[in-house]
């Protein structure tokens, strides 16, 4: 009787597709899981600290271009495709708008990085490093998984990612054997990301018969207005997760870059967990708040407890087998760096925890501009964190810096949902 209630709960209507999608995303991570874990510890012990040092700075680099040529449509796309689908010439409009604003995006990162590493003597010596690093660029921009999402197919993103990422893994291990192989590393990373994109492209054509249509300038504004607050929230993010990195590499040098970012990658690894449902649950949640905000409020508040729970448990393990952990993954070179995860352990039950209130709560009832606040405060508060902690305690102040920031977001994100209390208790009141 139990086995039937659950096959009718998992596999009927709607939740069927939510299972499914779930599944899929849980295969990717499961993928970006196990993948790294088979290669990190192999690249840090042939590349060395100082090495993979570089490597994380090039790729920290990266992610401010990344971040623009994404603008907010990560989020803001997914929610109006989602709401959209069913309406095919609502959605070929929507992509052919974002697909294009994303075009011109990636081209003045291009040229901007350009400019940065020839003008600045530190970017200069690696310039190659760094401009090859570009193609991750690109093939975010040629893979739409802001469509993917928002149609509720993650499936079809499984299936590209694991590919590329299989296919990348056995060519590391085939190639990758010096620390002067790092240029071949980072094109490697860079084709597959550009494959994936590719052929992400020809399948939202045959597959889904989705293609350009000519948008009007009043679409393009209209995107553009969307995705603004999710796009300032997102660079706030960078600002204050990424930029600490950055400037601890700008005041040090790149072995301790390699400590930290080493430290980070094993954080990221098990944050990455939880990426399905984030995945999952966001266009889930919107398209729920966009029938009934009373089911909507309801389904978050059973989330935050389940999520949270996980996200505490995840950051005590952290803490406690912090050495254990960069001994194994990282390699004794990196002992250095079970410090520096000990201290970012709480960041991950504060991220994950912190995801619900923030990017579901707040943007799927509409909370767009305190959403905007709360990040533009911590990017604010967190780069002047981030050079006082890093100038004096280098590597630790800098995976203080990280603890503080996401403390403080979901501190504001409280804060903001108190302050629209009124809203809330309607619901709460709602039969």
């Amino acid at each position: 009787m139990l086995i039937k209630r659950i096959k009718k709960l998992l596999f009927s209507g709607k939740n069927k597709r939510l299972f499914s999608n779930f599944i899929s995303l849980s295969l990717l991570q499961g993928a970006n899981y196990i993948l790294p874990l088979i290669t990190i510890p192999y690249l840090t012990r042939v590349l060395g600290p100082e090495q993979y040092g570089l490597l994380s700075l090039a790729n920290t680099f990266i992610t401010y271009f990344q971040i623009l040529t994404d603008y907010g449509f990560g989020l803001s796309a997914t929610r109006e495709i989602a709401v959209s689908r069913n309406k095919k010439r609502k959605v070929n409009l929507i992509y052919s708008s974002v697909m294009i604003i994303k075009a011109i995006l990636a081209l003045i990162s291009f040229i901007v990085m350009v400019l940065i590493l020839l003008t600045i003597s530190r970017f200069r010596q690696d310039f190659f490093v760094y401009l090859f690093t570009f193609g991750n660029v690109i093939g975010g921009l040629l893979f739409p998984v802001w469509l993917f999402q928002g149609l509720e197919r993650m499936k079809y993103i499984t299936f590209f990612n694991l590919g590329a990422k299989a296919l990348t893994t056995v060519l590391i291990f085939a190639l990758i054997h010096t620390e002067g192989d790092l240029i071949i590393l980072i094109l490697l990373n860079s084709f597959g990301s550009i494959v994936t994109g590719v052929v992400s492209l020809i399948w939202v054509w045959k597959g889904f018969g989705i293609w350009f249509t000519r948008p009007t300038w009043k679409e393009i504004k209209r995107q553009l207005a969307e995705g603004w607050n999710v796009f300032i929230s997102t660079v706030s993010i960078v600002i204050y997760n990424a930029t600490p990195a950055f400037i601890l590499g700008i005041l040090t040098n790149n072995t301790i870059v390699g400590y930290f970012s080493g430290a980070m990658k094993i954080k990221g690894a098990f944050d990455g967990l939880f990426i399905p449902l984030y995945q999952t649950l966001y266009p889930y949640v919107n398209n729920l708040a966009a029938k009934s905000k009373k089911k909507a409020f309801d389904f978050i508040k059973k989330e935050l407890t389940w999520i949270g729970l996980l996200g505490l448990v995840l950051a005590i393990f952290l803490f406690f087998e912090s050495d254990f952990l960069v001994r194994f993954i990282l390699g004794e070179k990196f002992a250095q760096a079970g410090l520096l995860l000990r201290i970012l352990a709480p960041a991950s039950f504060l991220v994950i925890f912190g995801f619900v209130l923030t990017v579901q709560a707040m943007l799927a009832f509409g909370l767009k501009k305190d959403y905007t606040k709360v990040y533009l405060i911590t990017s604010f508060s967190g780069l002047i964190a981030a050079f006082v902690f890093t100038y004096f305690f280098h590597a630790v102040g800098t995976a203080i810096t990280i603890v503080f920031v996401e403390f403080l977001v979901l501190i504001l994100t409280v804060f903001m949902l108190y302050r629209n209390r009124k809203m809330f208790l309607t619901l709460k009141s709602e039969d």
